[in-house]
């Protein structure tokens, strides 16, 4: 079975299984259920409801924050495109790039924790480094996993090396600060969703 039909096979039989649980996050017993609903998230086709889907999700997974933020990370892999649905991305990268940006949204979410790195990558004059431009601070020259163009609501990522490093980040505070972080009530959206480097 091709990565692609793969991701949609998984896609359609975790919505399936959690549909009755969207909504309701009491009904979120055990880590079973979280690993499922993880699983789902930016992986759903679109049909127009997949941002309100996976903003509930969300909003299911902040009740359980020390549950869902190992099984998040666990999540993470870095994402061998530039640009999502760009016109020559294999369909699989597009689809397994969404669920990492969803799964990284959700620690943002849950955590109000953002991680940026340094890369061996210098950005080009090239007009699509121009845009990636807004991926790096510029004082620093660290990089986000990835940055949304608002206007456009186009995704851009950083180089494959800043996003290993964010990821190992990710689990050195795991193990670091999770035992006894104080998971915020609430983080403003444009702090979660859009990425990038600035709160």
């Amino acid at each position: 079975m091709c990565l692609l039909c793969r991701s949609v096979f998984r896609a359609i039989c975790v919505l399936t299984l959690l549909s009755p649980l969207i909504g309701r996050a009491e009904a979120i017993t055990n880590e079973s259920q979280i690993l499922l609903i993880v699983g789902g998230l930016g992986r759903e086709a679109k049909t127009g409801q997949e941002f309100s889907n996976n903003i509930a999700v969300l909003k299911q997974l902040s009740n359980y924050p020390k549950k869902a933020v190992p099984i998040l990370i666990g999540e993470l892999n870095p994402v061998s495109i530039v640009k999502l649905d760009y016109a020559t991305n294999n369909p699989a990268e597009n689809a397994e790039a969404r669920h990492v940006v969803w799964c990284l949204r959700a620690l943002y979410y849950l955590t109000g924790h953002k991680i940026l790195a340094s890369s061996s990558y210098r950005l080009t004059d090239s007009d699509l480094d121009k845009i990636r431009s807004g991926l790096v601070v510029k004082e620093s020259g660290k990089w986000a996993f990835f940055a949304e163009w608002m206007s456009r609501g186009t995704l851009y990522f950083a180089p494959l090396d800043a996003q290993k490093i964010i990821i190992e980040e990710w689990k050195n505070w795991l193990k670091r600060e999770a035992a006894t972080y104080r998971f915020p009530k609430t983080v403003d959206f444009n702090e979660w969703y859009f990425g990038g480097p600035d709160y």
